[in-house]
């Protein structure tokens, strides 16, 4: 059984730090048991400290803003082998000037990250590129892992360009989890996300397998996002059985664009017997490109679960492709309970095919759909099924209600 949950909270604050915003917090740094990190030497003795693999128990905190000025002598912190596994806390500074070129497959300032946590740091004037045939990129860590245990990254931000021919984020490049615990909270992205694979302004990708909780809280994309499947917080989503994540209070305002699927938080969402639920999200950037775009998610598979989608609002245009919807571009419902609730579109919709209000195209077999208090105002266009509500709708051995949506939008 899954459980998605998305609403709308009656006041939406678009989550994550300003570019400069201090982050710092009140940890005791003179307590014996923090490294103090001051200048780029102080961050490749971090590194070496992971290829001793002593940092599981290590922490480390900056003293100042470090501007690396484009050294070369910079690596990124951690590897696959012998990742960071300590705890990082940026007090509220900066760090610019980093330069991480495409001969790397793990970009950012951390590469490789797993059962750590990062907090309060800022990344600035900087460029992270992987090799041109994948790899991960994020302004703060290429990759991220919680394998029985936790990571935690929270009040960072980064307003430097991130690029990969894999998988791209504004924070992490790509997450896993693994009968572990993630925390992304306070988080925002400000630079360019450019991916030919997964791009998004948080994360590129996410993976959760077995017993995992995964929680993104208050964070806020500002930067154009670009990939084959593209979204705003996530470009890509895979939840497997016993999995859950919640997704709470997150906003998306930069433009997003790509090939497959688009959505202002997920671009591609598939959901397998786990559990999801997404509160007071909103998303006002414009949507384009990708065949399936949605001002929520581009496309979503979901089986043998209950989705409920509450309160949401989409405010960006919606265009490209061949469905579109205010909500869910594509929504594929199997052995499955769903309710859409007092959800509103204002954003004009296109698309070659199926356009919707609320949802493009709607595919369910053996589910209970309802809608319920829904409302658009956008204009629909260029559809060949075009409706204010819902474009088109495919229900096999399905029951369907809809009571109180109202269109005023030109269809």
């Amino acid at each position: 059984m899954v459980l998605l949950l998305i609403s709308f909270a009656a006041v939406i604050s678009c989550g994550g730090n300003t570019a400069g915003e201090n982050t710092s917090d009140k940890t005791d740094f003179d307590d014996g048991t923090w490294t103090p990190v001051s200048d780029l030497q102080g961050l490749i003795d971090i590194g070496k400290d992971c290829a001793l693999g002593i940092t599981q128990d290590k922490k480390y905190y900056l003293t100042g803003n470090i501007d690396l000025d484009r050294n070369d002598a910079f690596n990124p912190i951690g590897s696959a082998f012998l990742p960071f596994m300590g705890t990082f806390n940026g007090n509220g500074k900066t760090i610019s000037g980093m330069t991480v070129r495409p001969d790397t497959d793990h970009a950012g300032l951390f590469g490789y990250v797993k059962n750590a946590e990062i907090r309060n740091i800022g990344i600035t004037d900087s460029s992270f590129e992987t090799d041109p045939w994948g790899g991960y990129a994020g302004g703060i860590a290429g990759y991220a892992s919680a394998e029985n245990g936790s990571t935690v990254i929270e009040n960072c931000y980064n307003a430097g360009s991130v690029r990969s021919s894999g998988y791209a984020g504004g924070i992490i490049g790509n997450l896993y989890a693994d009968n572990g615990s993630v925390t992304i909270k306070g988080c925002r992205n400000e630079g360019r996300i450019s991916s030919n694979g997964f791009a998004g302004g948080i994360i590129g990708d996410l993976f959760a397998h077995g017993d995992s909780q995964i929680e993104i809280t208050d964070c806020h994309n500002a930067g154009g996002t670009t990939g084959t499947f593209a979204g705003g917080m996530i470009g890509s989503t895979h939840m497997s059985p016993d999995s859950q994540i919640t997704v709470t209070g997150c906003c998306n305002t930069g433009g997003i664009s790509g090939e497959a699927s688009c959505g202002g938080m997920i671009g591609l969402l598939s959901l397998f017997f786990s559990q999801m639920s997404m509160t007071g999200c909103c998303n006002t950037g414009d949507i384009s490109g990708g065949q399936y775009n949605g001002g929520m998610v581009g496309y979503l598979y979901a089986q043998d679960q209950h989705i409920s989608i509450t309160g949401c609002r989409n405010t960006g245009g919606i265009s490209g492709g061949q469905r579109a919807g205010g909500m869910v571009g594509y929504l594929y419902a199997q052995d499955l309970q769903i309710s859409i609730t007092g959800c509103c579109n204002t954003g004009g919709i296109s698309a070659t095919s199926s356009v919707g209000g609320m949802v493009g195209f709607w595919d369910a077999y053996v589910s209970q759909l309802s809608m319920s208090e829904c409302r658009n105002t956008g204009d629909i266009s260029e559809g060949q099924y075009n409706g204010g509500m819902v474009g088109y709708l495919y229900a096999q051995d399905s029951q369907t209600s809809a009571t109180g949506c109202r269109n005023t939008g030109k269809i």
